[in-house]
C-alpha cells in the first residue's frame, strides 16, 4: 500500500513491482533517463489495483508508461489504472500493455484521458495493447509524429474483449490497428484524423466498430475487416 503525490523520479526506469497492490503515484514528474533507458514508469510482475494519474512522463527516449511480464516476473498485472497522463518524448511505445514472456494476461487496464504526443520512435504507437483482456482505452488524445502509429490491440494469443472508444487519434501511418487475431472486441466513437490507414488489421469473430468518424484518411478501411460494419 503506497502513496506518491507530487514527486520527481528520474531514472532509466521507475516501477511498482512483484506483486504489489494498492499501489498509485500521481500529479508527479517522471522521466526516463540515464544509460539503460528503459520505461519512465511501469507496473512490473502481479501488480493488483495500482495507478498513475495526473502525472507529466518524459520518455527520455526509451518508453512511457507500461504494464508488463516476463521471464523475470511472470506474473499478470490485474486493475491497473493509467488515467490523465501527458505522456511525450518517447522513442518507443508511449504507453503499453506487453506480455513479455511470463504467465497470463494483464485484465482489467483502464487507459483513460491520456494526452500523448511528441513521440519521436518511427514505427512505434501511442497505446500498445499487445497483451490485454478484458481491458478499455478510451477517451485519450495521440497526437503522431511523422511515422508513428495511433492504437494497436493485440499481437499475444487469447487478447480479447478489449473496447476501443472515444479516442481522439491524428496524424501517423495507421489509427488503430488490430495485430494477430483479436476477438470480442468493439472500436467506436473515435475520431480519426490525417492517417494514412484510419482502421487497419485482422479482426477475429464478435468484433464490430460503430460511430467511428475518418477525416482525410487515405484509408479508412481495409479489405480484411470483414468482421465490422463499416467504419
Amino acid at each position: 500500500n503506497v502513496r506518491l503525490n507530487r514527486v520527481t523520479l528520474s531514472a532509466g526506469i521507475s516501477e511498482f513491482a512483484q506483486g504489489c497492490t494498492d499501489c498509485y503515484i500521481t500529479d508527479s514528474w517522471i522521466t526516463c533517463s540515464g544509460p539503460n533507458l528503459d520505461e519512465a514508469f511501469s507496473f512490473y510482475g502481479g501488480c493488483v489495483d495500482c495507478g498513475i494519474i495526473g502525472c507529466q512522463v518524459n520518455g527520455g527516449g526509451g518508453f512511457g508508461i507500461g504494464v508488463f511480464n516476463d521471464s523475470g516476473q511472470t506474473a499478470a498485472c490485474h486493475r491497473v489504472l493509467i488515467a490523465n497522463n501527458n505522456v511525450t518524448n518517447c522513442a518507443n511505445q508511449a504507453v503499453f500493455v506487453m506480455q513479455g514472456g511470463g504467465s497470463g494476461l494483464h485484465s482489467e487496464v483502464l487507459i483513460n484521458g491520456n494526452i500523448i504526443h511528441d513521440n519521436t520512435g518511427t514505427g512505434f504507437y501511442g497505446i500498445y495493447a499487445q497483451g490485454a483482456y478484458d481491458s478499455h482505452i478510451v477517451n485519450n488524445l495521440v497526437t503522431c509524429a511523422s511515422g508513428n502509429k495511433g492504437i494497436l490491440v493485440g499481437g499475444y494469443s487469447g487478447v480479447a474483449y478489449v473496447s476501443v472508444a472515444g479516442n481522439s487519434i491524428a496524424n501517423g501511418a495507421t489509427g488503430i490497428t488490430c495485430a494477430g487475431t483479436v476477438t470480442s472486441c468493439s472500436v467506436s466513437g473515435n475520431s480519426l484524423k490525417n492517417i494514412a490507414t484510419g482502421l487497419a488489421g485482422t479482426w477475429g469473430s464478435g468484433c464490430y466498430s460503430s460511430g467511428n468518424i475518418a477525416i482525410t484518411c487515405t484509408t479508412n478501411n481495409s479489405s480484411n475487416l470483414s468482421n465490422f460494419a463499416g467504419i
